[in-house]
């Protein structure tokens, strides 16, 4: 259904402009995901639950992210990037309409909230462009793996493609599991630590 509604969108923007691309769509590469790998994703989503609770009791990062569908989004997109080998070439990602009316929409509300008009317009710019060269950056990523012609549009599942997919070229798999354990410690350390000297202190 997804696939009905976003190629003829992409052929008719292929045909109005005179370029060739991708529509960039995550339900569309999810649902592709989740047919090769979904046990995996169901596994890193549950994981990534815990880990969020954990974070949230332990740290000063009192935060529980409940947006479902976007867990469900990264869950799959980091079981995408644990098989990748390599990479492959790039092509031109034609803009989303959702990422780009609601992200920049937002974009510019914030930016308009700090800077007037002239940060709403700088504000929604900005995000277009870095959007969609972040989109681009992990086509290739994904290309590797087979998911031709598709790729993640928000900024989130893209920078984290991005940095994971490159990171996975250099390093193994336990050396990757290490680094993010390591992530994952951080703030916890932190807030048995320096955050409790500080606190101390402070009371004082």
């Amino acid at each position: 259904m997804v696939e009905d509604a976003i190629v003829p969108f992409g052929s008719l923007f292929q045909i109005a402009f005179g370029v060739e691309g991708v529509v960039p769509n995550n339900e569309a590469i999810t649902s592709l995901g989740l047919s090769d790998f979904a046990v995996q994703t169901a596994s890193i989503f549950a994981l990534g639950m815990v880990c969020n609770i954990l974070l949230a009791r332990f740290s000063r990062l009192k935060y529980i992210f409940l947006t479902g569908h976007h867990a469900l989004y990264m869950s799959c997109l980091i079981a995408i990037l644990m098989s990748i080998a390599g990479m492959s070439g790039v092509q031109l990602i034609l803009p989303g309409a959702v990422l780009h009316f609601f992200r920049g929409a937002t974009a510019g509300v914030c930016g308009n909230a700090t800077g007037g008009l002239k940060g709403c317009v700088v504000g929604s710019f900005v995000h277009g462009v870095v959007a969609t060269f972040l989109a681009a950056g992990l086509y290739p990523v994904l290309g590797q793996m087979g998911f031709a012609n598709i790729t993640f549009s928000d900024t989130d599942f893209t920078l984290v493609g991005i940095i994971f997919g490159n990171l996975m070229k250099v390093v193994n798999a336990n050396t990757l599991s290490i680094i993010v354990v390591v992530l994952f410690l951080l703030p916890v350390l932190y807030n048995y630590t320096i955050g409790k000297k500080a606190n101390a202190k402070a009371a004082d």
